[in-house]
This record gives structure tokens, C-alpha cells and sequence, in this order.
């Protein structure tokens, strides 16, 4: 036979006598305690990862989702919409026609006024060049859109084809440009639009049909085309519009880029 065992009661933090059982069960609600301690401690630290992983890979999110392979700061704003172009030749746009005040002011809504952006630092950090800060708030960086580079380069070639209008009777000047520079910036400009089209490589079908009138199939270019917004990428670029001026001839050391 076993000995007899005995039990000698135990004195709680207060004096008072606790039973083998109440001590189990103290011990027991002490591990749920703690456990439940660690469960929030780890949801805590699994949220805070999810939030920092979430902040650092939403750029590559979107640039898979937007066919980006570079980062940019509007890609939020891209978006896709069927637009019908138009021939132009019959049906003439706001575009097109004579120059003057009002075809020079259609223009210059499309790019002029906010054609320049400020952008964060930490979004500056994700561009794959580096750009310039602000002299007027250094927590500022210089961008700007290319398409709207692209458009500045369109209106100055389209200016070009009317130097009568458009140069300075009194300098001479033609947007700005001397005789000499207008050909060396159109040399540029037309080979960047030529970059930016095999770049934008629409493959939006343009089909031929019957023509009674001139017996024979005919290009049919009013198509309809897949096309980011324009106004969705403008409505950012207005959002981000350039509130301080930047001295173009002032030389940025690594330290203050």
C-alpha cells in the first residue's frame, strides 16, 4: 500500500487559505491571461507589418495593374475609357483652323497652366531619375508628366507652320524661340513625338470601306480607341500643380537631392 498523502493548505497573497484546486485554477487562468496577452501583442505586430507592407508594395501593385514597369506619381490616376477619334479633315476640331486668340486658347488649356507638379520626397525617392527640390520648400520635387512635354512640342510645331502669326514682328522671336533655335527645337521635338508614339504603341485598328463617291475603299479613321484619360491625368496634375518656383540655373550638390 502507499503511504498516505497529505496536503498542507496554502495561504493566498491576502493570508487567506487556498486549496490545491483554487491554486490550479489560479495558475490556469494565468496562462490564459498571458496567452491572450501574446495573442494581441502578435495581432498588433501582424497589422503593423500588413499596414508597412502594404504602403511599400502598393507601388508595384498598381504598376502591374497599370502595365507601369517604371514607377510614376500619378499612376493612381490612370484610367481607361473608349474614345472616338475623329478624321479631322471634315469635321474640324477646336484644334484645328486659323490661328488665334480663342484655337491659341485651347490650347494652352490642355498643358500650359499646370503642366509643372510638385511631388513628396518619398515619392521622389521611387522615381527611376532623380529630380530637383524646390528652392522655396526643399520637401518639394520638380516633375512633370510627359505627356504634357509631349503636347508643349505639338503646339510648337503647329505655331511653326504659321510664322507669319506667330513671330514677334518687333524680335523676331517665335514662341520664344530665335530663328535658329525654333529648328534645333523642332529637330527635337519631332523626333520626341515620334518616341512617344512608338512608345504609346497604339494598336487601335483603323479599317478601309466603300466609297460610292470615289469608287474605291477609302482609310476610315474616325475609330474608336483605347485610351488612359486624359482628363483623369490632368485632374492629378492639377491637384499637384507647382506652387513655388524652381531657378532652373541653380546647380543641386548630392546632399541637398
Amino acid at each position: 500500500m502507499h503511504p498516505k498523502e497529505t496536503y498542507e493548505p496554502l495561504l493566498s497573497d491576502d493570508g487567506d487559505i487556498q486549496s490545491p484546486v483554487n491554486v490550479a485554477s489560479e495558475r490556469k487562468h494565468r496562462r490564459v491571461r498571458f496567452r491572450d496577452l501574446l495573442l494581441v501583442i502578435e495581432t498588433v505586430l501582424l497589422f503593423a507589418g500588413f499596414i508597412l507592407w502594404l504602403r511599400n508594395t502598393r507601388p508595384a501593385r498598381i504598376m502591374k495593374e497599370t502595365c507601369q514597369l517604371l514607377y510614376s506619381p500619378a499612376q493612381d490616376a490612370i484610367q481607361y475609357e473608349v474614345k472616338q477619334f475623329r478624321n479631322g479633315i471634315w469635321d474640324a476640331t477646336i484644334y484645328e483652323g486659323e490661328p488665334s486668340e480663342e484655337l491659341d486658347q485651347a490650347w494652352n488649356d490642355l498643358y500650359n497652366d499646370f503642366g509643372i507638379s510638385q511631388i513628396p520626397k518619398w515619392q521622389a525617392d521611387l522615381l527611376p531619375n532623380p529630380s530637383a527640390p524646390f528652392d522655396e520648400n526643399p520637401d518639394y520635387y520638380i516633375v512633370q508628366l510627359s505627356m504634357f512635354h509631349q503636347m508643349h512640342c505639338l503646339n510648337t510645331i503647329r505655331k511653326a507652320l504659321r510664322p507669319d502669326y506667330y513671330t514677334d514682328p518687333v524680335t523676331g522671336l517665335l514662341d520664344g524661340f530665335s530663328p535658329r533655335g525654333l529648328r534645333a527645337h523642332m529637330k527635337h521635338c519631332v523626333d520626341n513625338l515620334r518616341q512617344a508614339i512608338m512608345c504609346a504603341g497604339d494598336i487601335s485598328p483603323i479599317v478601309w470601306h466603300w466609297s460610292d463617291e470615289d469608287q474605291g475603299n477609302i482609310v476610315n479613321l474616325d475609330v474608336p480607341h483605347s485610351c488612359r484619360s486624359y482628363d483623369s491625368l490632368a485632374a492629378w496634375a492639377k491637384a499637384h500643380q507647382s506652387q513655388y518656383h524652381f531657378n532652373q540655373t541653380m546647380r543641386k550638390t548630392k546632399a541637398q537631392i
